[in-house]
């Protein structure tokens, strides 16, 4: 919490939030893309006014590490359509995942790009993909039988180079080193 005043840009500059105490990245959660604010995740707050024309909201790094915080919440893919539906109110349009060391690159809809750090160590990911048994593997991460990190290994072991999420079609496309599609979903939606 912060004790000084402080004041957060949305990702659309539509609207800024001033108070003198809050959490930084609350303010990600209860801004959605459009700029408006979501009432019921700021009810609480204490001295809230809008203020226009500030150019802090946009900083890469509170962004990223409020991103973060929503993806450390995913245990399982059961747990996907929720994350989704948290980073587009952060304003994320797309993100690339890479297999071999999970790290992310996020497109937010205010021409920004993120990039994260790897989430794991390097992963050695097979030349000749496995459509298959990728398909029982992304099954059971789904059904949450497995953890994030298992499923980059299954991802890596059936030759899934990367995935690429696009929030406004709400689908998950998995591609293999030769950039051939080797899979497209459709993301449930959540709410």
């Amino acid at each position: 919490m912060f004790s000084f005043q402080f004041i957060q840009k949305t990702f659309s500059g539509n609207l800024i939030i001033n108070s003198k105490s809050f959490n930084p990245v609350a303010v990600f959660r209860a801004v959605i893309a459009d700029g408006t604010v979501d009432q019921e995740q700021t009810k609480d707050w204490d001295d809230i006014e809008l203020v226009r024309d500030s150019k802090f909201f946009n900083s890469p790094k509170i962004a990223l590490k409020a991103i973060e915080q929503e993806h450390e919440k995913v245990k399982s893919g059961a747990d996907f359509p929720q994350y989704i539906q948290a980073i587009k109110k952060l304003g994320v349009e797309e993100f690339v995942t890479y297999v071999s060391d999970s790290h992310t690159q996020y497109f937010r809809n205010n021409g920004s790009q993120l990039s994260s750090k790897a989430k794991c160590e390097p992963l050695v990911v097979a030349a000749v993909s496995n459509k298959k048994k990728f398909a029982k593997y992304l099954k059971m991460h789904q059904a949450g039988q497995t953890d994030y990190l298992s499923f980059c290994k299954h991802c890596a072991e059936t030759g899934i180079d990367r995935w690429i999420v696009n929030l406004s079609l709400m689908t998950c496309t998995y591609y293999d080193q030769k950039d051939q599609l080797i899979l497209t979903e459709s993301i449930p939606n959540s709410e």
